[in-house]
């Protein structure tokens, strides 16, 4: 819908706004870690009371947001087609020959199924360190309180904010596909750090310095995925590469749980480091030639 409703040149600023909306109340979610807290404070209520209270209070705002999108209208949707077999564009494709000279035509469908391929692989090691897990591990390895890693995660959320918000101008820069690889690069490696830090103030600070990279890759994953395919296309698209994402999350946390049990508690987030690492560069060798339009 975003992509059908603004033009290329504005189309990952776009995808930023979105997302910097999403993470500023995402943000207020991480700081309602500590809900429970406050409500026994104020109401007396004990403590499996208060955790009720804060998911009924989930479900309500869930229920809004059905009411927002119930008032989106058709006008919102691309002109339908036959997703085509056929080449892309003949100036434009996305695919990179055996040699590494350059694109070369290929398939919408070819490139929807490979997308999902390595979106499915990024999702699959950032599902072995979701936010969660991340939790856990900073209580478990540290004995914090619970009101210290809401803290922690509410300012992890702001720094999320401004990743956010740095990756349209230095896509402009750099390029969408470089942009994703390079600061997931930077935020895979200072996790890895972070899993080996034995110091809290150490272990924050990675944390904080991933939390500043980490979320430039998603407008302009979103973005280039809707840029180098048709307009028909893009509905597709996004269906099977949020479906592919989502298979593959649904599995990470009884895997998470299995390898910091038999290993190491921050051996998931070392493993799940580097499978991105590999996805990363697995995404540069497939597309960092192909540009969207506004790239030229």
């Amino acid at each position: 819908v975003l992509a059908q409703t603004t033009q290329d040149r504005h189309r990952t600023a776009v995808f930023t706004l979105y997302n910097v909306v999403g993470r500023g109340t995402k943000a207020i979610g991480a700081l309602m870690i500590a809900a429970p807290v406050v409500i026994q404070a104020w109401t007396g209520l004990d403590e499996i009371a208060s955790f009720k209270a804060m998911f009924w209070a989930y479900a309500v705002v869930a229920f809004a947001g059905v009411a927002v999108y119930a008032l989106l209208t058709p006008n919102a949707e691309a002109p339908r087609a036959p997703l085509s077999n056929g080449p892309l564009d003949e100036d434009e494709d996305a695919d990179i020959d055996a040699s590494g000279n350059g694109p070369t035509p290929g398939s919408a469908r070819s490139t929807i199924w490979r997308l999902a391929a390595l979106f499915s692989l990024d999702a699959f090691g950032g599902g072995l360190k979701v936010s969660a897990f991340l939790s856990f591990w900073f209580t478990t390895k540290f004995d914090l309180s619970i009101e210290t890693i809401a803290a922690i995660f509410f300012v992890g959320q702001l720094l999320n904010v401004i990743s956010l918000l740095l990756a349209a101008p230095l896509a402009g820069r750099i390029g969408l596909v470089a942009t994703m690889v390079f600061t997931q690069a930077v935020a895979n490696i200072v996790m890895i750090l972070m899993a080996l830090s034995g110091n809290l103030w150490l272990a924050v600070t990675f944390f904080m310095a991933r939390e500043l990279t980490n979320e430039m890759d998603i407008p302009t994953r979103q973005s280039y995925s809707m840029a180098i395919v048709p307009p028909e296309a893009r509905t597709a698209t996004a269906g099977v590469t949020n479906l592919g994402r989502t298979l593959a999350q649904t599995v990470t946390p009884g895997i998470a749980g299995f390898v910091a049990q038999t290993l190491t508690l921050g051996a998931p987030i070392i493993l799940g480091s580097a499978i991105k690492l590999v996805y990363n560069g697995l995404l540069y060798g497939m597309f960092g030639k192909v540009k969207a339009p506004e790239e030229g």
